[in-house]
């Protein structure tokens, strides 16, 4: 496939809402995160990527670090093409919090939330015994957060005799970038180059006239299915283990979805499972998630997003996330793996009644 059709299948630049360090960010329809779609057009997408890598490594044991939030789903998607013939261990970053729990922490400085972690329970069990860390991403602007991992990376496990590697859908990076991996022993792998600097330029004069709504915390009555035994990829897991549970839950929730005119909903850094459901149940069924990315609204004919909703998060009370470009269907199902806070929920139920959605189900991983 060339650039240019991959550019215009991925490539849809939006601007920040408020955030002087990065004024701009790219909305990739793809990746089922701001703009609902296809979960197959994800999994075709992961399968790519990963077959890049598979040039390189087989029959080898890797370690895949997909980056909180959006990488979430498209990392774990990697990994279950990389680990039908490699040993693949597979975590997430986070910016959750567990009590009593140790972790790296590092920074994603342009974030709207800087601070990231990787929870180190059980890293030392397997890191001796892998052979390559991969680092997976949706896109990669400059390199400095994969740069800061690494570095906290080797200063905890001394990784000397591991091999690091990039793989993102998209890579916006400069020479000197790239020089810099080189320096670092990094190797990156990509589907589509960008120049930013011309991206930047299409956002720069936009009217702000998108929708934009506070979604209310009042109580709403709610269908929830409650499941047991999720593995919760912020500590590290075997892959196999990790989907082999997806599926078993899977198993038990499929009977009960409709697949007509279906949207499953994920919540922040929860959206491989869901994603996993919609890609094995197939029909006409897109998925789309929460974020806690705040994007200027526009109603404008290529801008993405023409609406916003301001929500609670499912994880944090007084926490800001938002859902964008939200429409009318037959059926709505929200996989999480958090109904911690009961105003979150609230107000996600109550964002989606405002385009009139009755059948409304939340499947609780219980993670």
């Amino acid at each position: 496939m060339n650039n240019d059709v991959l550019y215009n299948q991925m490539v849809k630049p939006a601007k920040r809402d408020n955030n002087k360090l990065r004024s701009y960010l790219i909305v990739n329809p793809c990746l089922c995160k701001h703009i609902p779609a296809c979960p197959n057009i994800l999994m075709e997408k992961a399968e790519q990527l990963s077959n890049k890598l598979l040039e390189y490594i087989s029959n080898s044991s890797i370690l895949v670090i997909a980056f909180s939030e959006t990488a979430t789903a498209v990392g774990a998607a990697c990994a279950y093409y990389l680990h039908k013939n490699n040993q693949v261990y597979f975590i997430t970053t986070t910016r959750e919090n567990y009590d009593n729990e140790e972790y790296i922490d590092f920074s994603e400085v342009h974030s709207h939330a800087a601070a990231q972690k990787l929870y180190t329970k059980n890293l030392h069990n397997i890191i001796n015994n892998i052979k390559h860390i991969v680092f997976i991403e949706d896109e990669i602007t400059t390199g400095n957060t994969i740069i800061n991992l690494y570095n906290a990376l080797n200063k905890k496990y001394k990784c000397e005799n591991i091999n690091f590697w990039t793989i993102s859908l998209i890579n916006g990076m400069k020479q000197e970038n790239f020089d810099n991996f080189k320096k670092h022993n990094i190797t990156p792998l990509y589907l589509l180059k960008t120049n930013n600097d011309d991206i930047l330029q299409l956002i720069n004069n936009i009217d702000e006239n998108g929708e934009k709504y506070n979604c209310n915390t009042e109580s709403s009555s709610i269908n929830i299915i409650n499941l047991k035994g999720y593995i919760n990829p912020r500590f590290v897991t075997s892959y196999e283990d990790y989907y082999t549970k997806l599926i078993d839950l899977y198993d038990k929730i499929k009977h009960n979805i409709n697949i007509n005119d279906t949207l499953i909903l994920g919540t922040e850094e929860c959206m491989f499972a869901g994603i996993l459901f919609g890609f094995k149940l197939g029909g006409n069924i897109l998925f789309h998630a929460t974020t806690r990315s705040p994007i200027v609204p526009v109603k404008y004919e290529n801008y993405p997003l023409f609406s916003r909703y301001s929500l609670e998060s499912f994880y944090e009370k007084n926490r800001v996330t938002y859902i964008y470009n939200l429409k009318k269907y037959d059926n709505i199902y929200i996989v999480t793996d958090s109904i911690y806070n009961n105003d979150g929920v609230n107000s996600l139920i109550n964002a989606l009644k405002i385009k009139d959605n009755k059948n409304i189900t939340i499947i609780n991983l219980g993670g």
